[in-house]
């Protein structure tokens, strides 16, 4: 399950899991300067699982501050077994600001554990804005979601945006609400502090055996801003 597909699953969070995740198996690291792209996937640390057509899917992820610097390429293989290309700022202006380290589990629809893996967050700002860029070595991620936008390098560039609805986890859906999640209107992400609309923004793609992608909300960032930036991360690893 990827990132795009585990906000749109998290709607369909159980109370019962949700309650879990509020509790005990939460425990909040030093927060990010960018916390709520990490918000968007229920919180700073947890595992999270969303029940889908009957099947349970999940994501276990875990974030800290990391780097405050970038990392050199030596550093990166001791931490997370792979060394992208990283840039320090792209030619838009947005620049690094920090990263973390990312300790992921994939699972099966029984909610068996099928694959544990680490990546990298980097998060690059311009004028209060930010962007996330996300980069793994998972071995049995999907295809990425959304519609192509572009290629470069031979790497195909998949983009996606939606409107997202964080609400507490406590948080009961009313008819409105019901009816905004079945018709598209919103996706509901479970364990905010408050009741908020943000759009979520993404641009992703396959480059050998690694992931990348861009995550942003409310961000002035478009779909051709992003593909910009993903092909300046593409020429790094040629």
């Amino acid at each position: 399950m990827n990132k795009n597909q585990l906000f749109k699953a998290v709607g369909g969070i159980s109370e019962e899991l949700i309650a879990e995740a509020e509790g005990g198996a939460v425990r909040r690291h030093r927060v990010k300067t960018c916390a709520l792209l990490v918000a968007a996937a229920l919180a700073v640390s947890a595992t999270v699982f969303a029940a889908v057509n009957g099947a349970r899917y999940g994501e276990s992820h875990s974030y800290g501050v990391d780097y405050r610097s970038l990392p050199t390429a030596e550093r990166l293989v001791r931490d997370v077994g792979f060394s992208p290309e990283l840039p320090e700022k792209f030619a838009n202006g947005y620049a690094f600001e920090d990263g973390s380290i990312i300790h992921s589990e994939n699972f099966d629809e029984e909610g068996n554990s099928v694959e544990k893996y680490k990546g990298l967050s980097m998060s690059y700002a311009l004028d209060g804005d930010c962007v996330d860029l996300h980069v793994n070595a998972a071995k049995t991620n999907d295809a990425p979601e959304g519609d192509i936008v572009g290629e470069h390098g031979g790497c195909e560039l998949y983009y996606y945006s939606y409107m997202n609805k964080f609400v507490p986890g406590s948080y009961k859906l009313t008819e409105q609400d019901i009816a905004d999640r079945d018709s598209g209107k919103y996706v509901f992400s479970f364990g905010s502090d408050k009741v908020e609309v943000k759009e979520i923004k993404g641009l992703s793609w396959d480059d050998g055996d690694e992931r990348f992608g861009f995550v942003c909300i409310d961000s002035p960032l478009t779909a051709e801003n992003l593909a910009k930036m993903a092909e300046e991360v593409i020429d790094m690893q040629r």
